[in-house]
């Protein structure tokens, strides 16, 4: 049966996008897809034989000169229905004056387009049409460059204070009973004194009071000055309470308008870990990596406390942090897998006088000693005395007069035996132990006033940051430095997120500009040839941008927000 030639066909010149299908076009109805190819229609042919599809060429009458400009087509073989195919050409080739040959490739995507679904496949990477600080975290596959600080400083300037120094005495004439006191969870048998640092001599006041127990003082060491409230400590200085303060910082929530050393990204994965975070530290090697992404509402929050009992701790954690958030009624904990602490706060050293020491540990025998032989020597010889032995002639007078004139009455070999009256007969070598006795005090009260003093409690007092005031928490933002990020966003825009998970391919809806996406191992199914189905998915596995704005093809500085 005879068919009369009624096929059509439109050679388009300008057409922005080629076989290589780095680049497409997303249409929401077929009607806009027919306006859109037909206005860059340079020449239209009717009445046109039958148009085979996998033929690869056609031929129309036409000068190969008029053609050469053109680099799209569109038929449809209109006795047959009105499907029409849309194909790259390859080549125009002259014939003869009156005669070209095009040589074209079916372009399967925009051919296909409304015959074909994509179920929902393993998505490599795609525009995202959620932008959120947070809503994007899959890792990418960059090599980090350098990263700057932004505002590091100490987190909280209360924290960096002066010191309370507190000495901790075993003392138990304050206590009739065992004494143990708690503070915090943990119980000690020590008072503990708390000074400021201008209080000096009052230090030293106390530490006088115990002279002739110098063991009693058990430590001295420093806290800081945040962790005591000074409402808990008494008149005489002991510390009343068993709790010791803790603290909540909040620090600056990041968001899209923060910029990067005054370059603001188009992409906001670029405020998420690991181009973007928040950086703490104790000055000491210990640091942590927090990620504004898993803070509430990005705004870093931190947990501090400490212990005042030695040795001293410091201890900080990010809470509200991760899902673990605070509720009304409950203590705040923090993350108790994210910390780090200040350790090492000084042992303070005092200095005893040793001297003032054993005379103070041993005046009451060396007094009694002293009046026993001071009497004995009196009864017998009254007259080496001006005057009656006192307490106080006996500890300190009797010693060195007593010892002279002993060495001359005692070391006597002679057997003369002297009259006293009313006494027995009296032989001075009787008297040899009681002058023996008082030399040997006075030799001990001469050796003890050579001893050394002794410097108490650890000399290990050298930690820096201590001794510097910058025993504290540092923190700050942390963010690659601006060429870096300039390059990753620059890709971001270019080729979206990483998304490896199953999803629905993003098509260019849901941006102004297009979509990039990229699949692996997509299915397409519809009502087209199979050639074509597998042509579609390689294309969709390779990776494809569908675009929205289909004047700027291919300009990738685009501004292209989510719609």
């Amino acid at each position: 049966m005879y068919v009369a030639p009624n096929s059509e066909i439109r050679l388009l010149r300008n057409v922005p996008i080629d076989s290589s299908y780095r680049d497409s076009f997303y249409f929401s109805s077929l009607s806009e897809q027919i306006t859109y190819f037909n206005s860059f229609v340079k020449q239209s042919f009717t009445q046109q034989s039958y148009q085979r599809v996998n033929r690869g060429y056609l031929r129309i009458q036409q000068s190969a000169d008029e053609l050469y400009d053109c680099n799209y087509l569109m038929f449809r073989n209109t006795s047959f229905g009105n499907k029409w195919f849309f194909a790259f050409i390859n080549a125009v080739e002259y014939i003869n004056n009156a005669t070209t040959q095009i040589s074209f490739t079916i372009d399967s995507l925009m051919t296909w387009y409304f015959e074909m679904t994509i179920p929902q496949c393993y998505i490599v990477r795609q525009h995202t049409y959620n932008d959120e600080i947070g809503a994007n975290i899959e890792p990418e596959p960059f090599q980090m460059g350098e990263y700057t600080y932004e505002d590091y400083a100490n987190l909280d300037v209360s924290l960096v204070s002066n010191f309370k120094f507190i000495v901790a005495v075993s003392d138990s004439d304050i206590y009739p009973e065992t004494y143990v006191q708690k503070y915090g969870n943990l119980i000690s048998g020590a008072t503990l004194y708390v000074f400021n640092e201008d209080e000096l001599q009052e230090i030293k006041d106390l530490l006088d009071e115990y002279i002739a127990t110098p063991d009693e003082i058990v430590s001295m060491y420093c806290v800081p000055d945040w962790l005591i409230d000074s409402s808990e400590i008494s008149s005489d200085h002991r510390y009343i309470s068993g709790a010791s303060s803790f603290r909540t910082i909040t620090k600056s929530a990041i968001s899209a308008s923060d910029g990067f050393d005054g370059y603001i990204p188009m992409n906001n994965k670029l405020y998420t870990y690991p181009y973007n975070y928040y950086h703490v530290d104790n000055g000491n090697g210990q640091a942590l990596s927090l990620r504004y992404e898993f803070f509430e509402n990005h705004a870093p929050q931190f947990f501090i406390r400490g212990t005042i009992l030695s040795p001293v701790q410091v201890s900080l954690n990010p809470y509200n942090y991760k899902g673990i958030t605070t509720s009304s009624g409950q203590s705040v904990q923090g993350v108790m897998t994210e910390c780090i602490s200040l350790q090492n706060y000084p042992q303070c050293s005092w200095n005893i006088d040793t001297y003032k020491a054993w005379l103070a540990q041993n005046s009451t025998p060396i007094m009694l000693n002293g009046i026993a032989n001071a009497l004995k020597l009196y009864t017998f010889a009254p007259s080496m005395f001006t005057s009656t032995p006192t307490m106080e002639s006996s500890i300190i007078k009797a010693p060195a007069s007593l010892g002279q004139a002993s060495m001359s009455v005692f070391n006597q070999t002679s057997t003369h035996k002297f009259d006293i009256p009313g006494k027995e007969e009296f032989n001075p070598k009787s008297l040899a132990p009681a002058g023996s006795s008082i030399i040997d005090t006075v030799s001990s009260i001469y050796e003890a006033s050579y001893l050394a003093d002794v410097c108490k409690n650890s000399m290990d007092v050298g930690n820096i940051n201590c001794a510097t005031g910058r025993q504290t928490f540092y923190g700050g933002r942390v963010h690659l430095n601006k060429n870096e990020i300039q390059h990753i966003d620059s890709f971001f825009s270019a080729y979206g997120y990483a998304y490896n998970k199953i999803g629905s391919p993003h098509m260019g809806s849901g941006r102004k500009a297009f979509c990039y996406v990229q699949t692996k191992g997509c299915v397409v199914r519809g009502n087209l040839p199979n050639d074509d189905k597998v042509m579609i998915q390689n294309i969709m596995d390779n990776g494809i941008r569908f675009w929205n704005d289909k004047s700027n093809v291919g300009d990738l500085a685009q501004d292209n927000p989510i719609l």
